[in-house]
């Protein structure tokens, strides 16, 4: 192997091992912070059905106020 080679290897060395603990630190950075994106998370999805439950009340309001009656809240027909 001659200087050029060796310097070649040493430097595509050095190289990957700081590639392999940036990536290590990300993993573990995030690993730490992945309960606030979470939490985030969570919050949106109950915000969302939170909205659609209001979307839900309000045309039933409205139903009600036309006389029409849900479906789910119709007696039962005997036959």
């Amino acid at each position: 192997m001659t200087r050029k080679d060796k310097l070649l290897v040493a430097f595509f060395g050095v190289t990957a091992f700081a590639g392999f603990a940036s990536g290590v630190h990300h993993l573990a950075h995030h690993a730490r912070h992945h309960h606030h994106r979470r939490a985030a998370f969570e919050q949106r999805v109950a915000e969302v059905c939170v909205e659609a439950a209001r979307r839900v009340d309000a045309s039933e309001g409205s139903a009600r106020a036309r006389g029409v009656v849900p479906e789910a809240q119709r007696p039962a027909r005997s036959e």
